[in-house]
């Protein structure tokens, strides 16, 4: 395990499969890293099931050893090149078994500030879907989630976007970190009933920003997605806290972000 540092602001953690989309994930949150004083580790988990197959026991711990091997290898050619790309030192750890469970105890022990992965474009990747829904839903930190092949040349100056008026305070100052020398006004996405009148957002008071009201019912959210592409916004930022369902079946933060081809950063409470 890496040691904590105190040189950084923000300890950064990426969370990687090792696809092809590893290293776009990676080089953004590296970005991220440059643009908020924050320290850059990876973690890789190796899932049990891969480890598994029907050949007698020492071929199948010969075969288990052989991919360990080359998976660290693969980890470890990935981080030195990024690495070496953006001049920086980036620690890696790799852990086999249940993938739940295993980022549930390096974040324990890490405690990182924020938590980076990718988010699979096809439906079909069921694993990669349930796996940002756990992270979601049992991770309390803040969690940055990447579109796979979209890549970020810098998170300076992005035109940032809010969903819901009220930020957790431990999100505030990421927000103005994000917000240094950016003019850019925060655009405020709210989905309000029919019976609510128009309160200022929260963050309007810190911020410059702009507001987008949606009138709750069955297109509210896909209306508001297509605005979140329609003003250009590029990182979304959605309160943790912000589970109330209006009239809809599931959590819409989680429908936005399913629904979202834009970078989201999930705040924890």
């Amino acid at each position: 395990m890496s040691p904590k540092t105190t040189k950084n602001k923000y300890r950064i953690s990426v969370l990687l499969d090792l696809t092809k989309a590893s290293e776009t994930i990676l080089t953004n949150a590296v970005q991220l890293a440059k643009a908020i004083d924050g320290s850059v580790a990876v973690f890789h988990v190796k899932p049990a099931l891969s480890l598994v197959d029907r050949e007698s026991q020492l071929s199948a711990i010969r075969n288990i050893r052989d991919q360990e091997k080359n998976t660290l290898n693969t980890l470890q050619q990935l981080v030195n090149t990024v690495g070496e790309q953006e001049n920086i030192t980036i620690p890696f750890t790799m852990a086999s078994g249940n993938v739940k469970n295993r980022i549930q105890t390096y974040i324990a022990e890490e405690k990182p500030d924020i938590l980076v992965l990718g988010k699979p474009r096809s439906r079909t990747n069921l694993l990669g879907a349930s796996i940002t829904d756990f992270v979601v839903d049992k991770i309390n930190t803040h969690v940055l989630i990447m579109v796979e092949d979209h890549k970020l040349d810098t998170f300076k100056g992005l035109s940032l976007g809010i969903f819901g008026n009220t930020l957790p305070k431990n999100g505030q100052d990421i927000i103005s970190d994000l917000k240094q020398d950016n003019d850019k006004p925060i655009r405020v996405f709210q989905i309000k009933s029919q019976q609510s009148s128009h309160t200022e957002s929260e963050t309007a008071a810190q911020h410059k920003t702009i507001d987008y009201v949606f009138t709750e019912g069955a297109n509210a959210l896909d209306s508001l997605v297509k605005y979140v592409h329609r003003t250009n916004t590029e990182l979304l930022c959605i309160p943790k806290g912000n589970k109330k369902t209006f009239a809809f079946k599931s959590n819409p933060s989680k429908e936005v972000l399913r629904k979202s081809d834009v970078p989201i950063l999930i705040m924890g409470s």
